[in-house]
């Protein structure tokens, strides 16, 4: 039997379930033992609105369904589509070890823009997680239902002899389009809002600088083509940080792509 697919307006390229990681042989079994409405009962309207619904029998759309109204809710479509989750998340530290900084960026799915930071040399370490939200230890999940405020979030340590916080802020600019409000592509929703969270006044400073010169690029259609003409990032102070389900770090790089410092293969956004 295929596995369970669902084409998500969301995202770029039809595939398993972005914000709900399935496994394929429980997913099938899941869809062969229950019927269609069973399974549209579990599935919380904010995910129904991100389906183009034909991933069941027939091509036919999911029907609607009431939201559950708890993280029990959650649980019980982890159990019942064989996802793999990790609760609670962990709260990373909120600072370096010595001779290193931390910088904390947001743009969109956070698979992509950290194999983007793990090629970087300077860049010791890489991790992905939730940051600025209203709820300790979400779930990928939870955080999936634009519910807990978190968005998706990459932080990194790196040495500052060897890679300034202005060239991160570069390659963040490189890999996002700063110009669009809680969306990334196709990827929509307030967890995919771009961010830049700043550890200290330098950091702020530099990030103010940046957002400058490239509103004044886009001012003068010089800068590269995006959908807006003012970047609508959002720079705040870094709050608790929690780390992601362990089977998201590094995503890409276990799927295959090319983590080397200097690598420089496209990006395949989902492996």
């Amino acid at each position: 039997m295929n596995a369970l697919r669902l084409s998500c307006t969301s995202c770029s390229t039809a595939r398993a379930v972005h914000c709900l990681p399935v496994v394929a042989s429980a997913a099938s079994a899941a869809t062969a033992a229950q019927p269609r409405t069973a399974v549209a009962a579990v599935l919380p309207n904010r995910y129904l609105g991100s389906f183009t619904g034909r991933a069941l029998q027939g091509g036919s759309r999911l029907s609607a369904a009431p939201r559950p109204q708890t993280i029990r809710g959650l649980q019980v479509m982890s159990a019942m589509f064989g996802m793999r989750e990790s609760l609670p998340t962990e709260l990373a530290p909120r600072t370096a070890p010595a001779g290193q900084e931390i910088a904390t960026f947001a743009g969109g799915c956070f698979w992509g823009l950290e194999l983007a930071y793990q090629r970087e040399p300077g860049v010791t370490k890489t991790s992905v997680g939730y940051t600025q939200g209203d709820v300790e230890a979400p779930s990928y999940q939870a955080v999936c239902s634009g519910a807990t405020g978190h968005t998706e979030a990459v932080q990194v340590y790196y040495n500052p002899s060897e890679v300034t916080y202005e060239r991160l802020l570069e390659l963040f600019f490189d890999r996002v389009d700063p110009t669009t409000k809680d969306r990334q592509g196709n990827d929509a929703g307030s967890q995919y809002r771009s961010g830049i969270y700043f550890h200290n006044d330098e950091q702020k400073a530099a990030a103010e600088a940046k957002i400058a010169e490239v509103n004044d690029k886009l001012q003068k259609s010089t800068w590269r083509r995006v959908l807006g003409t003012k970047v609508v990032t959002e720079l705040k102070p870094a709050g608790d940080y929690w780390l992601a389900e362990k089977y998201h770090q590094q995503y890409l790089q276990k799927g295959g792509q090319n983590a080397e410092k200097n690598a420089t293969e496209r990006i395949r956004c989902y492996g």
